[in-house]
């Protein structure tokens, strides 16, 4: 009677395997330190898997290009969002437009303490024209740098003529005004060449 030879447990994964010690020798999956179990897969050669294997009945995550450029696109708008929420208020040398311009312009007054030049326009009118390229040359761009400038066409709406009729008192374009910190509204001349158009605002 030949003697049954000892049973022991080889593992392979969560896998228990039950062989003998004539089978473990003589197991044809057996190549070195690989070892084909039938049912369970490829055999286990000890090199870590593929990213498209089966990974003890799990998918290892595999972070690709596209994931990373998709990542960074995300962390890139993220951060736009954060820089365009954390821009400046408009600079002074820019004009506000109509109604919410003014309202907004007063408001900086308020704590600025920055003069208010109102300017009340039309896109037919060719006055206006004729103002707005004395507006835009450049020592009067620079003279005029600190001053806070709503530009108010009153057939924008029922606020716009309103300020231009009845707080303002005005009939005809252009019309122009200063409103200095704590003082009413002075009517300035739209008109004449820059250096007396500018001797208007003082020093």
């Amino acid at each position: 009677m030949n003697p049954v030879p000892p049973v022991t447990r080889t593992r392979i994964g969560p896998l228990y395997r039950l062989a003998s010690a004539s089978s473990r020798a003589t197991s044809p999956g057996r190549a070195g330190s690989s070892l084909a179990v039938k049912g369970v897969g490829k055999a286990h050669t000890g090199r870590p898997p593929l990213a498209t294997e089966p990974h003890f009945g799990h998918r290892r995550r595999v972070d690709g290009p596209m994931t990373q450029r998709t990542r960074g696109t995300v962390c890139a708008l993220v951060i736009g969002i954060a820089l365009v929420a954390a821009l400046p208020r408009p600079a002074r040398a820019s004009w506000y437009e109509d109604a919410a311009g003014y309202e907004y312009a007063l408001r900086r007054q308020r704590s600025d303490h920055a003069p208010v030049l109102v300017y009340f326009r039309t896109d037919w009118c060719p006055h206006c024209r004729v103002l707005d390229g004395l507006l835009d040359m450049p020592e009067v761009r620079s003279r005029l740098s600190d001053y806070l400038k709503v530009r108010i066409n009153p057939e924008h709406g029922a606020a716009e003529r309103r300020l231009f009729e009845k707080e303002y008192g005005s009939r005809g374009y252009p019309a122009l005004f200063l409103r200095a910190d704590g003082r009413g509204a002075a009517r300035l001349s739209p008109a004449g060449p820059p250096a007396r158009f500018l001797a208007q605002f003082g020093r």
